[in-house]
């Protein structure tokens, strides 16, 4: 991912979950972004929208975070803050 792509602005919005605070996506590059509670946040590349769209809406987002992209081959992320 380049720098330009890290730095890109991205909106978060609000979210219902005991880990995530926020979430946001770009389709074009395909990154997710999720700011966690205990903080930091994080990109995650090569997130097609299908997927995102199932995060978004699932009942627990933890849960769908850790089974479909966390420590993810195909997710790598990034430290943003």
């Amino acid at each position: 991912m380049s720098q330009t792509q890290q730095n890109k602005a991205m909106s978060l919005e609000p979210v219902k979950s005991s880990n995530i605070a926020k979430i946001g996506y770009d389709q074009e590059s395909q990154t997710l972004r999720i700011e966690f509670i205990s903080g930091g946040t994080y990109d995650y590349a090569n997130v097609p929208q299908k997927l995102y769209i199932l995060f978004k809406g699932n009942k627990s987002l933890g849960s769908f975070f850790f089974k479909y992209i966390k420590d993810k081959k195909e997710h790598p992320f990034t430290k943003i803050s």
